[in-house]
């Protein structure tokens, strides 16, 4: 079972393209603590993609669940450096696609 329609929409859509250096989702010893409100990334849509990722990790990627699940925890407040890692984790499913 494979999802590689779903994935590349995905990336169209958050502009990612194929990476050959991302080999893990989170990169190791990778530590991300909640922002303070004022800076909080309001224009990244988040939720969106940390739902869009759930799916994929819910139907055939389980290898990326504890990464989603992990920056999910983030979705109030999430700063620039959150969503550099949630967009690792859709290079590095983009790149198995």
């Amino acid at each position: 079972m494979h999802q590689i329609g779903f994935i590349q929409k995905l990336a169209n859509v958050f502009n990612i393209v194929k990476n050959e250096i991302v080999k893990v989702p989170v990169t190791v010893g990778t530590t991300l603590v909640k922002c303070k409100e004022g800076e909080s990334v309001e224009d990244f849509p988040y939720r969106s993609l940390i739902g869009s990722l759930m799916f994929l990790a819910s139907r055939s990627r389980p290898d990326i669940l504890y990464a989603v699940t992990y920056l999910s925890q983030l979705n109030v407040l999430h700063s620039g450096a959150h969503v550099k890692c949630l967009k690792q984790v859709l290079q590095y499913v983009y790149r198995g696609a």
